[in-house]
């Protein structure tokens, strides 16, 4: 994700506003990087089996959207006829964004691990097993 907006930052004008996409990443490493996180994580035990998993989840699915929001044939034509940008939607793109920050934010408040579930650990495991944490020797 850093090198995704890497990336976005040296391909945009300083001039201009910056990017969505870029803006969603910013906030989602925003809130995973900073004291209330790591506080966070200590709470917990420190390890959040799969958490890396259910951001990606969010971060797939933001992804999604934005592709089927560019392919949304309103979309195109506010863009090519010059029509004001509040008629583009962006609906599903910020709902999806915005149920992932109310994720982290209740959690970290409640002072709970977040659930992944096993079907989000599936889809992006080959085996469709838990990866495990612990090194062979244990």
């Amino acid at each position: 994700m850093i090198n995704i907006c890497t990336v976005m930052m040296v391909v945009t004008s300083d001039d201009s506003p910056k990017p969505l996409l870029h803006q969603i990443f910013l906030k989602i490493m925003t809130l995973t990087i900073d004291n209330n996180w790591e506080e966070y994580m200590i709470t917990c035990g420190g390890l959040i089996s799969n958490v890396h998993l259910l951001l990606l989840s969010y971060i797939d699915r933001i992804w999604v959207c934005f592709a089927m929001f560019a392919l949304n044939f309103n979309n195109v034509n506010v863009v090519t006829e010059n029509r004001p940008f509040e008629d583009l939607n962006l609906s599903e793109t910020v709902a999806v964004f915005l149920a992932l920050v109310e994720e982290l934010k209740r959690a970290q408040a409640q002072g709970v691990p977040l659930i992944v579930p096993r079907q989000l650990v599936a889809r992006f495991t080959a085996s469709g097993g838990t990866p495990s944490h612990r090194s062979a020797g244990s």
